[in-house]
């Protein structure tokens, strides 16, 4: 005939298996009850500035790649996006130092297409420099707000507003 077995903890805090609960011993949940598991010490001001301050570059780091408006259309800015503008607007370069015409019908975010021409293309690197710069400044800005804040709860209050 087989007897249940159960799991009991030692005063030593060793877990083992037993028919019955031996004396001094422990059921899991006395275990856990008697000793609860410690509480990690609340974090420093630095490790919260430093945990905001990823939070920060995070959330520049995601908005430069959610797409930027250029002449009244919003372009994707991901990594593969950028590359194809890019490659596009190098393009356009080629064509107006050629004599060559140059028109694209280009896919926006939404994708609907609007009609880009070689100004427009050579034109739409920098705004997105531009763009990508202002992100980094307003990041920078929130960032010296974070060093410069003196309580936690300082530091808890500031958020980048889009």
């Amino acid at each position: 005939m087989n007897k249940e077995r159960n799991t009991f903890v030692s005063p030593n805090g060793n877990y083992e298996i037993w028919e019955e609960k031996p004396e001094g011993y422990f059921t899991i949940d006395e275990w856990k009850e008697a000793h609860p598991e410690p509480v990690p010490p609340p974090p420093t001001l630095e490790e919260v500035k430093a945990l905001k301050i990823k939070e920060i570059n995070e959330m520049r780091d995601m908005l430069e790649q959610a797409g930027f408006e250029f002449k009244g259309s919003y372009f994707d800015s991901d990594q593969i996006s950028y590359m194809r503008l890019l490659g596009a607007s190098q393009t356009a370069q080629t064509a107006l130092a050629t004599g060559q015409a140059f028109s694209i019908d280009w896919t926006l975010s939404d994708n609907t297409t609007r009609t880009m021409t070689a100004q427009d293309m050579i034109g739409i690197i920098p705004a997105f420099a531009m763009y990508s710069n202002q992100l980094h400044e307003d990041a920078s800005f929130i960032k010296s707000k974070i060093e410069d804040a003196q309580t936690i709860e300082e530091v808890e209050a500031i958020i980048w507003e889009i």
